[in-house]
């Protein structure tokens, strides 16, 4: 944990943020690969705090979208680990915060066939994972009804 701290003192945040949204960087595979498992490699410490402040979200949702199975198994593992963090802000729990963001979307986009669930298990457990961690939230019950995480799951 301390290291993942440190990196982010560092300064390391601000140019991940600044790369994973340079039009001219997306379709390098090789660098959405190392950019996606940077940010789930910091989201593992005590770090939720400076990771949602640094705007990682909008990160995780555009490289949810890569065909890359790695990628999407540690965008949805690092949306795991922000889910589970504890954080809130301005009174809004990490789940509210993350909601508001649009990543139930986010996870359910990477489940919405039954194809893709078979196809990538690894993803699927980490997606199941995050929707279990925020169905925790009574906050979010409403939402993720509306944006048919049931039906995902069922």
């Amino acid at each position: 944990s301390s290291i993942h701290t440190r990196i982010i003192d560092l300064g390391a945040l601000p140019p991940i943020v600044a790369l994973s949204q340079d039009p001219a960087m997306a379709s390098d595979a090789e660098f959405i690969m190392a950019l996606a498992f940077a940010i789930y490699n910091i989201s593992c410490g005590d770090t939720a705090k400076q990771v949602m402040e640094a705007g990682v979200l909008k990160c995780l949702i555009a490289f949810s979208a890569q065909p890359s199975v790695a990628v999407r198994e540690r965008v949805a593992a690092a949306l795991c680990n922000l889910a589970l963090s504890g954080y809130s802000s301005n009174g809004k729990s990490i789940a509210e915060i993350m909601i508001s963001e649009n990543i139930l979307e986010c996870i359910t986009d990477m489940m919405d066939s039954q194809e893709e669930i078979e196809s990538f298990p690894e993803v699927t457990q980490q997606c199941v994972t995050a929707l279990a961690i925020f169905a925790h939230d009574r906050a979010s019950h409403l939402a993720m009804t509306e944006h048919g995480c049931v039906e995902v799951l069922v």
